[in-house]
């Protein structure tokens, strides 16, 4: 779920959070919505905190990685090779 804050113009995001009791002591949070988004914790809260963090961690990587794939001039992508063959639009 998106929520928008006008003050910093950024946008918040609600995700679903699974919270587990680890048996050597501790809690683990899971995130349903992102792939890989966990963390531990020795308080719910710590848990979740540490939770919230590695999901911002995993979306400004994402969002970094999709900028950097769709930038075609992004040279070290595109000469890891000796040639680079590119389908680009041209209008007339």
């Amino acid at each position: 779920m998106k929520l928008n804050n006008m003050k910093n113009k950024k946008e918040t995001y609600i995700y679903k959070i699974k919270v587990e009791k680890l048996d050597e002591g501790g809690f683990l949070a899971i995130c349903m919505d992102v792939k890989d988004a966990l963390a531990e914790g020795n308080t719910v809260e710590e848990a979740i905190e540490n939770c919230q963090d590695v999901i911002k961690i995993i979306l400004e990587h994402r969002k970094e990685k999709a900028k950097n794939k769709n930038n075609i001039f992004n040279s070290s992508r595109l000469f890891k090779q000796k040639s680079t063959i590119l389908n680009i639009p041209v209008s007339v």
